[in-house]
């Protein structure tokens, strides 16, 4: 039986131990007083505290921080609590302020510096007998004493501290720790982070590679970034990264090797200046192509004609823009493009609330006059939006004769970006589309508003700034590869290009840019360095998610084939990631078995859309948005195998549908998959498994809260981020493999 139960105020870090942990938990060693009708330990009845909320406010200036945490303990049990609140603060943080009322008074705290705060620690994990504690070895800390937690009453805690943040090539980091998984036993109210940045710079790149963050942009130097969710236990920290810059387009290197006698995993960052003089953003030639058969019928086309009304009084005044309907015969708005003035937007505003749905689907005859519309003019980008909910049934509908013909009329060089609407619709024939002429596509459930996904579709598209990317690395003894995406695509204004990919030797090298920029062909050169350490957790996984998205499209629009496959499952399973050929079931007795799922890959089209109600070689989002939902609930309910089989079932699906979000899977079999810092461990006959051990590596085993158990954690604080998984564990370091057992 336990006497001890803890709960975690607010998020742990998977950073180094020593420079990012910044949230406390509350320690209860028993409920107090013990009710004197109680014979039995009033222990088998308590519940763990919930948190009602947790809200972050950051502000940075300068480099500086000021991070303020307001946060709600709800004690639902009928009697009052003691506890001891404890905040293991970042490596030079100053705390500022710290409030928490008890019956209407201000409680104090204490600040421990770095080895006070690690005795402290040990016994408590020694007390507790909770390896999970381990991550806050090796910090300073503050701690209040928090009496009386009322019975199903509240505490609130507010808690303020700065820090200098790091910098690194003009990348400048921030973490905030958001990963309560393994500590809260009840989904958070609310979750929200609030980041104001402010620099007497230019700020070109921000970029969460963790989270999906809203950023909006007050001026070239004042950015707010947001965070919110509700009902959720978050699992992963937040980060955020940040560049100032003076030129018109910024790169931001970030490198990471784990290993120095291995190559290493870097991403780049690539951003235009979001203010950049309109003489200068390149005048385009764009044709949109509506798709008006009978399919679309009702809220379609409705949709699409109001989303496409928004992209022509988009369109700037050095554009040119033609439209072209299409249904049983395809129709153009105008014999040729015309300028985007007033007078032609009204009246392609006009052409387009005339439109109506009805008849078939002639693709062919569509795109042979939209090609129509090309011109000499090599400075001005020419572009193709393709607004489709259906497949082609008049005309060539054959996808290979298509892109032949596509192929074939494409001298121009355009790019074509297409928008899929639903699920009835040859999806390999438009993702083709989009690869082979540099575009990008997007596909929209039937449920989904498409006005407002089509037209932030083509904010994103509508301003190029920079096409026909090129990029070199120079310098001695470096050498990359593995790049992802293959093929860069155009950059445009508002976006940011994201790229991934290994390298081989540290130092410096020079990253030479080449494209068109407002016509004319540019080079821009950036001095950068190349990493020989481990300084960032997040990349090698970013870039295995790239390389896997882009193995699975390659067999989506191309076929299996057996290396494909098996490299997609040596990366899953190195990874930790989740694919459609890949399972991690843990049976009744603990062990572990990796499945491998290809014969239910192979059981035929037919029997897999009847079972999941889809058409077979069909995008299948219905079926998919139906699946999400049985798998969110089998999470809810802790069902660990129903959450796991639901997992490979959504992903079976997404390989037949766009990959597109693939890069932020994360692995849903998390009771049976855990990710500590650097490494990935498996459950295996009760033995959390470091996914690089070998068995021909000897085993040294060290006993479970031993003396010599926090020695070891002493020489390497990075080990207590391995321990933290479990009681037993099997780690790899240094080429020499240990065993913790209890």
């Amino acid at each position: 039986m336990r006497y001890l139960t803890k709960i975690l105020l607010g998020l742990l870090t998977l950073l180094p131990i020593s420079s990012t942990l910044a949230d406390g938990f509350i320690i209860i060693p028993r409920p107090r007083p013990i009710p004197p009708h109680r014979r039995i330990p009033i222990i088998r009845h308590y519940f763990p505290l919930s948190v009602k909320y947790h809200r972050v406010y950051v502000n940075i200036q300068n480099q500086i921080a000021n991070t303020k945490i307001d946060q709600t303990f709800f004690n639902p049990n009928r009697w009052q609590l003691e506890g001891t609140y404890i905040f293991p603060l970042p490596e030079g943080a100053t705390i500022k302020s710290f409030s928490m009322w008890m019956n209407g008074k201000q409680v104090s705290g204490e600040l421990l510096d770095k080895d006070k705060a690690r005795r402290i620690y040990e016994n408590i994990v020694r007390k507790m007998k909770d390896p999970g504690l381990l991550e806050y070895v090796g910090t300073g800390m503050y701690r209040a004493r928090v009496f009386p937690i009322p019975a199903r009453g509240t505490v609130r805690i507010q808690l303020e501290y700065s820090q200098t943040l790091r910098a690194d090539q003009g990348m400048v980091e921030y973490i905030y720790p958001l990963n309560t998984e393994k500590f809260s036993s009840q989904p958070l109210e609310e979750v929200s982070v609030s980041v104001d940045i402010r620099s007497p710079y230019p700020i070109k790149t921000i970029y969460s590679p963790s989270h999906k963050v809203d950023i909006i942009r007050h001026s070239p130097n004042h950015i707010k970034v947001g965070f919110e969710r509700n009902r959720v236990k978050p699992n992963r920290d937040f980060i955020l990264y940040f560049s100032q810059s003076s030129k018109e387009f910024a790169l931001d290197l970030i490198s990471t090797k784990p290993n120095p006698s291995k190559p290493g995993y870097f991403l780049l960052l690539l951003s235009p200046d979001p203010n950049l003089k309109k003489k200068k953003i390149m005048a385009k030639d764009i044709v949109f192509i509506l798709d008006t058969s009978g399919s679309m019928i009702g809220d379609k086309i409705e949709q699409a004609k109001r989303a496409l009304r928004y992209c022509i009084q988009s369109l700037g005044e050095k554009d040119r823009f033609a439209v072209v309907d299409f249904s049983t015969e395809a129709r153009k708005m105008e014999p040729t493009l015309v300028a985007a003035n007033a007078q032609n937007k009204k009246n392609a505003l006009q052409y387009i609330h005339n439109l109506e749905a009805r008849g078939g689907t002639n693709l062919e005859e569509a795109l042979t006059y939209a090609f129509g519309y090309q011109s000499n003019e090599k400075k001005r980008p020419f572009l193709l939006c393709l607004i489709t909910d259906g497949e082609p049934t008049i005309g060539k509908t054959e996808p290979k004769e298509i892109l032949a013909e596509v192929k074939k009329w494409n001298q121009a060089k355009a790019r074509i970006f297409v928008v899929g609407i639903g699920h009835d619709l040859n999806a390999k024939l438009l993702d083709k589309l989009a690869e082979e002429h540099k575009g990008s596509r997007t596909y929209i459930l039937e449920q989904e508003n498409l006005e407002v996904k089509l037209s932030h579709f083509y904010d994103k598209i509508s301003h190029p700034a920079l096409s026909d990317l090129r990029l070199t690395f120079q310098g001695p003894g470096i050498r990359v590869s593995e790049i992802y995406p293959k093929q860069l695509p155009d950059l445009f204004m508002g976006s940011q290009l994201k790229i991934l990919g290994r390298y081989q030797g540290s130092g410096s090298v020079a990253i030479v840019l080449k494209g068109k920029y407002a016509g004319k062909e540019v080079s821009f050169t950036y001095e950068k360095k190349f990493q020989n350490t481990l300084t960032s957790k997040d990349i090698p996984l970013l870039w295995a998610n790239r390389k896997i998205a882009y193995l699975l499209e390659q067999i989506r629009l191309n076929g299996e084939r057996p290396e494909l496959k098996q490299e997609i499952v040596r990366l899953a399973k190195k990874f930790g990631i989740v694919t459609p050929y890949t399972s991690y079931l843990v049976l009744e007795d603990t062990q572990r078995r990796i499945h491998r799922s290809g014969r239910a890959l192979r059981e035929g089209e037919r029997k897999r859309a009847q079972a999941f109600g889809a058409p077979a070689g069909r995008p299948m989002a219905p079926a998919m948005e139906k699946l999400k939902k049985q798998f969110q609930g089998a999470i809810q309910r802790n069902s660990g195998k129903d959450a796991v089989k639901g997992s490979l079932r959504l992903l079976r699906l997404k390989k037949n549908a766009n990959l597109e979000d693939l890069e932020n899977h994360k692995t849903q079999s998390s009771k049976y998959i855990k990710k500590a810092y650097d490494k990935i461990f498996y459950l295996i006959d009760g033995v959390w498994v470091d996914s690089t051990y070998q068995k021909d590596l000897k085993i040294t085993r060290i006993k479970l809260f031993s003396q010599e158990y926090f020695q070891l954690i002493s020489k390497n604080p990075r080990i207590a981020k391995y321990l933290s998984v479990g009681k037993r564990v099997r780690f790899v370091l240094n080429n020499k493999a240990y065993e913790i057992e209890e």
